[in-house]
Parts: structure tokens; sequence; C-alpha cells
């Protein structure tokens, strides 16, 4: 079984580019407030400390800025925001190497056309849910992403990884019982073979293979294509147009099918049944032909 790393960041933000990470306060019932002075401390996911601005803002939103020199590599960002030495929040942030469709995609063809009715920033929010969604159903990304891992060690030369298409290994450590010891890898596949697995092959290492246990080794690295194919990029702005305009037709997004007197029984795409994903057929059945065909199993 693999231990992924599950998709819980707040934001997305381009690898290589000026990032402005963002807090908003709130009280006891989650209602808005102004937490006053705030500060934030902001970690990579292997615990080092990333260079910020100071933190700025004003009523119940505070930001800090992170220049693109101190953004050059796929990670994950921890930010710790605190008041008067008190933790009040814990974000976590992606660093990625791209985005599937830019605003102006987004408003191209489509009803999103007019930015006081779909603001920038509330399309990149649903750009956001939509990747996500397409990511979780194809169990691959379709741009560079992090990911970080822990896996039983197979014991071979080989060790498997949850996602395929692998580019980079960033860190690898084996538990020795008490600590995290780092151990010399090389990337073995790329692109992932043909039954969707993406696999590490050790450069060198006593005894030539991947230590044997149980959730013993830890494993960070980049995966994903260099940008979506064309299709699927169309499927994704249709299912953002989708989410922003929702369903006008005035049939229950619940049914399953519906009998009138002039059009007989007609059945329903429903999100989440059998192979639909959106219950956008056009989309689903692009988002269906990118799916990996086996998740790949560690052994």
């Amino acid at each position: 079984m693999f231990l992924v790393l599950k998709d819980v960041a707040v934001s997305r933000h381009l690898v290589g580019a000026a990032a402005s990470l963002t807090y908003a306060g709130a009280d006891q019932d989650g209602e808005p407030v102004d937490p006053g002075t705030v500060t934030v401390a902001i970690t990579d996911f292997a615990g080092n400390a990333v260079t910020a601005g100071a933190v700025t803002g004003s009523g119940n939103t505070r930001a800090v800025a992170v220049t693109a020199a101190n953004n050059q590599v796929l990670d994950r960002w921890t930010a710790v925001w605190s008041v008067a030495g008190a933790t009040v929040a814990t974000t976590q942030h992606d660093i990625v190497g791209g985005f599937y469709a830019t605003v102006a995609d987004m408003r191209a063809n489509t009803v999103l056309l007019s930015p006081t009715a779909h603001p920038a920033a509330e399309l990149l929010k649903v750009r956001s849910e939509v990747e996500y969604q397409i990511e979780e159903m194809c169990r691959r990304s379709f741009v560079p992403r992090f990911a970080s891992q822990v896996v039983s060690g197979s014991g071979r030369v080989i060790q498997e990884l949850a996602f395929p298409d692998l580019r980079e290994v960033l860190s690898a450590e084996y538990w020795t019982g008490s600590a995290w010891e780092a151990m010399p890898v090389t990337v073995a596949d790329i692109p992932a073979n043909v039954d969707g697995r993406a696999s590490l092959r050790l450069a060198s290492w006593p005894a030539g293979v991947w230590p044997l246990g149980t959730n013993n080794v830890r494993v960070s690295y980049s995966y994903g294509w260099d940008r979506p194919p064309a299709d699927l990029k169309r499927a994704a702005v249709k299912a953002i147009e989708y989410r922003r305009t929702g369903d006008n037709s005035g049939i229950p997004s619940r049914s399953l099918s519906v009998q009138g007197t002039e059009l007989g029984n007609v059945v329903l795409a429903t999100p989440g049944l059998g192979k639909w994903i959106t219950a956008i057929p056009e989309v689903d059945i692009v988002i269906n032909s990118y799916k990996r065909k086996s998740l790949g199993v560690s052994r």
C-alpha cells in the first residue's frame, strides 16, 4: 500500500515565478475577523526555511510574498501563521510546473467572458478544483508536480511508486529505526512503463536492493507530463465553465432518469456513477481516455 501526499494544499503557484501566499482570519465560528499583527514561517517539504517578505494586508486578509528567485523547485510549502507568538493557522501551498488553462483560455469560446460576472480570481479557484478532479480520476498529472510518499521497501533492485510519468527524484531515504537516512537513486523509467507504474533503480547501495520492510522508505519526486494534450485542455475548460454556470436544465441533479409524456424515458449522466466523472459526456469521455490502466502496487 502507498502512503501518498494528499492534495490538501490551499493554493497552487507556478515554479520560477513570484508567489503570494494568503491567510484569512476567522473567529471561533469560522466567520471573518481581523487577526491583528500576523507573522508567518514558511518551510519546504524537507523542512528548510523559504525566504519571504513581510506579512501585509488589512481586514481579515493577510498575504506574504515569495520572490521568483526563492521559488525554483517543485515542492509543497507549509506556512505557519502566528499572532502574538501563537499559531492561528497552518496552510499548505503546492509549487507546480504548469496549469491546464489560462484565464484567457477559460474565457475564449465560453460564457465566462464577463470579468464582472466571472472574476479571474474565481475562475482560478475553479480551475484548481477541476485539475484536482482530473488528476484524482486519472491517477496522474498532466503538468509537472511534486509528490512525497512512504512505501514498503521491496527488497529488490526496483522500487515502484504510486504516480507514473516520473521526472526527477528529489530525495530518497530509509528508516534506520530511529531516523531517516539518505540513499542514492536514479530515475529508471521515463515515461512510466506500459502498465502505468513508475519505478526507481538503485544507483549504488549495499546488496544492490532496496531495504526490505514496512513503510520504511520515503521518496520525494517530481512527476507528470510537460503540458496537457489539446483535447484534455478543452475538456478542463468545459468542466470549469459548467462549474461556474451550473445546470440550467431544470432537471434535479439527483435524477437517474426522467420520464415524460412527450420525451419518454430519459436517462441522465450522474457524477460519480459508473464511468461518469463530471456528468458532461464530452468531457468525461476525454478524461476516461487518459486514465491509468493500473495503479501499480509495491511488492
